[in-house]
């Protein structure tokens, strides 16, 4: 592999996440295919998770793919799920879901740009000076709540309005604390994906529907995500 195509191949993977995002975005506000939604996201996802990994492996991590990757994390894991919580009212959207929108977004944002500023605090500073990595985010990754609540609304679960606004001004609380959540950056691919493939087969035979197993993977694993994250940090503090 030529060293350009090396240098570029993680800046695609990012370009792809954000290209789904902006199609999932307009296929919600178009209320368009829920299948279509969850494919999009899926993608997004996958792409997020692979493409720090693979500028890693390949040693071409740099400035610019940093940047690139919280802007395209804010567009799929920021606006999409906001335009959820729009779409998940009948009529217009409530003061409350307008809040919930907003707080999502600016949530994601700042957690974004913050741990794009460390992460480039951190390559500036001599090795010999940089503490040991541990597997751990500050604050709620921006995946998980859009998996939450984009899983919830198009997958047919359909939780009441104000349950899924409260429930993403909750989530966006945890973004931007410093509550230390799991990391599986040191985990094989296989090892995190499986048990996410395993759940969607599972739900989607049960009930006939592909759109309902892997929403409901999406929001229950997230859930599950945040409910083990938020225990962990008690019993550390204990």
């Amino acid at each position: 592999m030529s060293m350009s195509v090396r240098r570029h191949l993680p800046n695609a993977l990012t370009l792809t996440n954000l290209l789904c995002g902006a199609a999932a975005l307009v296929v919600l506000l178009t209320q368009g295919d829920p299948a279509l939604v969850l494919v999009l996201l899926s993608v997004a996802l996958v792409a997020d998770l692979l493409d720090g990994r693979v500028a890693r492996a390949l040693g071409v991590s740099g400035p610019l793919g940093a940047v690139l990757d919280s802007l395209a994390d804010l567009v799929s894991f920021g606006l999409v799920p906001a335009a959820a919580i729009a779409m998940a009212s009948e009529a217009a959207p409530s003061p409350l879901a307008m809040v919930a929108g907003a707080a999502i977004v600016c949530a994601a944002g700042y957690r974004l740009a913050r741990f794009t500023a460390e992460a480039l605090t951190l390559a500036g500073t001599p090795t010999e000076q940089v503490p040991p990595a541990k597997p751990a985010f500050k604050g709620l990754p921006v995946t998980i709540p859009a998996a939450i609540l984009v899983g919830a609304t198009v997958s047919g679960i359909n939780p009441p309005p104000g349950v899924l606004a409260i429930t993403a001004i909750v989530l966006s609380a945890l973004m931007v604390s410093r509550v230390p959540f799991r990391s599986f950056k040191d985990k094989p691919l296989v090892a995190v994906a499986a048990p996410v493939l395993f759940l969607a087969a599972v739900f989607s035979v049960a009930v006939g529907s592909t759109v309902f197993g892997v929403g409901t993977t999406l929001a229950l694993g997230g859930l599950a995500f945040v409910l083990f994250g938020l225990a962990h940090a008690v019993r550390a503090n204990a």
